[in-house]
């Protein structure tokens, strides 16, 4: 028996889950600009829709709930999305709160065995010097904490050296609030995301 996504109303438009809509929740609390399902694809493993495009990332975004449902077509369609569009590709995996959700950027899916896996970031924090915000991992070779880091979108400061603050550290800072807002969301009896009690 298969568990069918619930499809959700927010921001004007249909999302095929609530996943997507939560995330959709937390590129707006951080003042994001999206486009659901921006256009299709025609790529070497067949047609591609790609469920987000975000401006300040520069990146398309695939969002799935878990590896289990990832079929091996999505990976090579994020795989050969950057070379179709020339912009990065990214395959978003779980719920959007810290450490409960991977994120596999294009450098990583530029492996051609799309299931072999480099570093994996699973946390979106700010930057300790500017408003931007940082990719951060928990996975390294110290396996000490969240230090690997990737800085994205735009940063009004000088490159980094491990200047992200983890969000769970920051209760109140700007991806802390952007998670929490997507968590919260309330969809039911027609609500419209906004957050409950």
């Amino acid at each position: 028996m298969s568990i069918k996504p619930i499809q959700t109303n927010y921001a004007g438009c249909r999302f095929r889950s609530r996943l997507e809509a939560r995330w959709a929740v937390f590129f707006d609390t951080l003042k994001w600009s999206w486009t659901y399902e921006p256009q299709g694809f025609e790529l070497p493993e067949g047609n591609y829709l790609p469920d987000f495009w975000v401006e300040q990332l520069g990146a398309y975004l695939e969002i799935k709930p878990s590896d289990a449902v990832i079929k091996s077509r999505d990976w090579f369609c994020v795989h050969q999305l950057p070379n179709a569009t020339g912009k990065p590709a990214w395959m978003v995996v779980g719920q959007p709160w810290p450490l409960a959700h991977e994120i596999y950027t294009s450098s990583i899916l530029a492996n051609p065995d799309p299931t072999i896996y480099g570093e994996i970031f699973n946390t979106f924090a700010d930057c300790r010097r500017c408003n931007g915000v940082t990719l951060l991992s928990d996975r390294s070779d110290t396996e000490i904490g969240l230090v690997a880091e990737l800085p994205v979108g735009v940063h009004t400061c000088e490159p980094h050296d491990k200047f992200a603050i983890n969000p769970l550290d920051l209760e109140g800072g700007r991806t802390y609030t952007a998670y929490r807002a997507a968590r919260s969301a309330r969809f039911e009896y027609g609500e419209q995301g906004a957050c409950g009690g």
